[in-house]
């Protein structure tokens, strides 16, 4: 009987036994590390007798690895969606601060400017609360314009970090790929590259699946690849789309073309960013400038039918509204539309589009209503068009419209951050709805002289005189200036002449004017008046909004608590998805994690095995002694 099998076995069995302590070894020593799966050794028998490892495998649930990154996406979108909105919500303030607050304040001494229309110190509050207000419009509609530039930045990091993960999964694959054996060193390795895919879950929508050879071929946007096997491709910012000023997000794809995916994120940080970014700044952003501009039109259009302490009329409060125009980013041709305010009585705030069907011809679409204002007018370089108030220049500009080129016309844009005061002088506040006149007449006049104000935007206030001659006739003239307005016209009795806006009725009074009588008028404002001060304190109440169903006040206070729900929303729901990723980090410990009582238990048994197969070694040892002794 020979002893070579018996050494053969004893050896293969201290080999087996060895490899068997360092793999526990292993699982102990990554006990700790985050996303470290817990490895196993297979062994099976050989036929000639003995033992051999047959594998080493990961012990991991792959449907609990493909829910975490499943989950990790909506992780990665909630987290960044709460913290941006706890930057949204300061911005707008509260009741006792920002906007809300200043349009109460602003309309509060409004209402005290109506009970004393005279008052210096009602007319510098009233002054101050409106400086007041228009710096917190300003500030908070240029305070959520810098958060959502602030969120553009942040994109730009997070498919940087989108990039290098992509770039770090593509060169595990080939370095798993080329790993070779049954030592388990590979495993380590997938797990380092789940750990990335799982990373790159938070950032993005990406999906992952393997193609059966050891690679891991990750997708974003619903099909694009961002890595396939050894390769990998990259995202970047790309250019606005539509008529947003802000970038989306592109896939550059093998031949260096940029495909657009911002709308096709799905989930992830990015999706977060995006969301924040565009619907609920954009939204908050959009109903302040709406605000602004709706207060600017109504209250501009009351205040100048109204009077000042100085008798001025005619006078815009806040900074006139503008039209701006934008050019969809896709657009073939460069037309250039201009658009100015023409009939601010016409205005509509609403924001228009001109859309080109063909080089030849467009539409006219209300964008804020989604109506049709007019379909095939043809188009002709230098045209104009008038809409509710606006009138439109239609030209080539940089190059001639092509079908399906878009401009947008807008009224509101911009003008929250924009607005200011253009009135300065508190006695031009125009508080009073009218004017009136004195008048006066030479002692032992026989006539009567009446005035009353017929165009309070020709009154002057200057003082005037009638001074009747010799031949029944009269003289006008401007005291003020000097100058003389009428000369000779002849006296009848209730007979009316209009000087700088106002009418002037001479009459018989004791008896007819004789020469030498002197009667004197003048216009004069109403201080004690308060008509148009009421006016404006009633746009406090009016339905001015969202088609005539909410105040200015509550326009914003809608705003502001709909960003407040989604707060509440979005804080509900990472509580929840901590809970889930609690569980699934749980489910994943029960298969992958290390257990050292376990590990425990197997390096007594690995280190038993090692000693009775050195014992058998040793045995064999003695018995091969004995035989060559025997010799």
């Amino acid at each position: 009987m020979s002893l070579g099998p018996l050494m053969d076995n004893a050896r293969a069995g201290l080999t087996a036994a060895r490899f068997g302590m360092e793999l526990v070894g292993r699982n102990i020593a990554n006990a700790s590390t985050p996303g470290y799966s817990r490895q196993e050794v297979q062994f099976e028998s050989v036929s000639s007798g003995g033992v051999r490892t047959w594998s080493v495998r990961s012990m991991v649930d792959n449907f609990v690895q493909t829910r975490i990154a499943q989950e990790s996406q909506n992780q990665g979108r909630l987290d960044v969606e709460r913290r941006l909105l706890s930057e949204v919500s300061p911005v707008l303030g509260t009741t006792e601060t920002g906007l809300d607050a200043a349009l109460t304040q602003f309309f509060g001494a409004l209402s005290a400017l109506t009970a004393a229309p005279d008052g210096t110190e009602e007319r510098a509050q009233f002054m101050f609360r409106a400086e007041n207000l228009v710096t917190e419009f300003n500030t908070e509609a240029s305070n959520l314009d810098g958060l959502a530039r602030q969120i553009d930045g942040e994109m730009g990091v997070t498919v940087t970090q989108v990039n290098k993960i992509a770039a770090d999964i593509a060169n595990l694959n080939g370095v798993i790929s080329r790993a070779a054996g049954n030592d388990g060193a590979s495993n380590q390795i997938i797990d380092q590259r789940t750990d990335l895919v799982n990373q790159l879950a938070t950032l993005v929508d990406a999906r992952s699946f393997s193609d059966g050879q050891g690679n891991v071929n990750v997708f974003v946007a619903g099909g694009m690849p961002l890595v396939e096997g050894i390769n990998s491709y990259q995202l970047a910012l790309s250019g606005s789309s539509g008529y947003s000023s802000h970038p989306g997000v592109a896939v550059i794809g093998p031949s260096g073309e940029q495909l657009d995916i911002t709308q096709r994120v799905g989930n992830g940080a990015l999706a977060g960013m995006i969301r924040i970014r565009d619907d609920v700044i954009g939204g908050a952003l959009a109903d302040i400038e709406r605000i602004a501009a709706t207060l600017t039109l109504n209250f501009n259009r009351v205040h100048a039918q109204g009077y000042g302490l100085d008798g001025s009329t005619g006078n815009a409060f806040f900074s006139a509204l503008s039209a701006s125009t934008v050019n969809a980013a896709e657009n073939i041709g460069q037309p250039s539309v201009g658009a100015v305010v023409s009939d601010l009585a016409a205005v509509t705030l609403d924001d228009y589009e001109v859309v080109f069907t063909s080089p030849s011809q467009f539409d006219l679409l209300n964008a804020t209503q989604g109506t049709t204002v007019s379909s095939g007018t043809a188009y002709t370089s230098g045209m104009t068009l008038a809409v509710d108030g606006l009138t439109l220049t239609l030209s080539n500009g940089a190059s001639a419209p092509q079908a399906g080129d878009r401009v947008r016309v807008a009224t509101v844009a911009g003008h929250g951050r924009n607005l200011d005061m253009v009135l300065t002088n508190q006695d031009k506040v125009a508080a009073a709805t009218s004017l009136s006149t004195v008048t006066t007449a030479s002692a032992g006049a026989q006539g009567t002289i009446a005035a009353t104000v017929t165009d309070g935007t020709a009154v002057t206030f200057d003082s005037y005189d009638v001074t009747f001659n010799g031949s029944g006739q009269y003289s006008v003239r401007n005291v003020t200036t000097g100058a003389t307005l009428l000369s000779n016209v002849p006296y009848v009795s209730g007979a009316s002449f209009t000087v700088d806006g106002i009418q002037v009725t001479l009459a018989n009074g004791a008896g007819s004017p004789a020469a030498g009588e002197v009667y004197t008028f003048a216009g004069e404002a109403l201080p004690s008046a308060n008509g148009n001060a009421l006016a404006l304190s009633a746009l406090e109440t009016e339905k001015l909004m969202d088609g005539g169903t909410l105040t200015l006040a509550e326009k914003f206070a809608r705003s502001a608590s709909q960003v407040g729900v989604e707060q509440q929303s979005v804080d509900q729901a990472v509580d929840a998805q901590a809970l889930v990723m609690q569980a699934l980090d749980l489910r994943r410990a029960a298969v992958s994690g290390v257990s050292l009582d376990e590990e425990a238990a197997n390096l007594i048994k690995f280190q038993n095995t090692y000693q009775a197969t050195a014992r058998l070694i040793r045995v064999a040892d003695e018995m091969l002694q004995t035989i060559i002794n025997m010799v």
